[in-house]
């Protein structure tokens, strides 16, 4: 089985995850929402995904405007 995370955003109180995945043939795909309540994730977890987003906006600081 091949599993995808498609898509990854979130809400004030949600981690929302869209996961595409089907056989490792390829023969048929399915697609699927997961919706994790933050007060669920490991502070650990919380930690790491703001991390996640600081990177990320600081990287798009610093891509080139042309």
């Amino acid at each position: 089985m091949k599993i995808d995370l498609v898509r990854i955003w979130a809400s004030p109180s949600t981690l929302h995850l869209r996961l595409v995945y089907g056989p490792d043939d390829g023969k048929w795909v399915k697609s699927q929402e997961v919706h994790v309540p933050w007060a669920t994730l490991p502070k650990s977890a919380r930690l790491m995904l703001a991390q996640a987003v600081d990177d990320e906006r600081d990287e798009e600081r610093t891509l080139p405007l042309f």
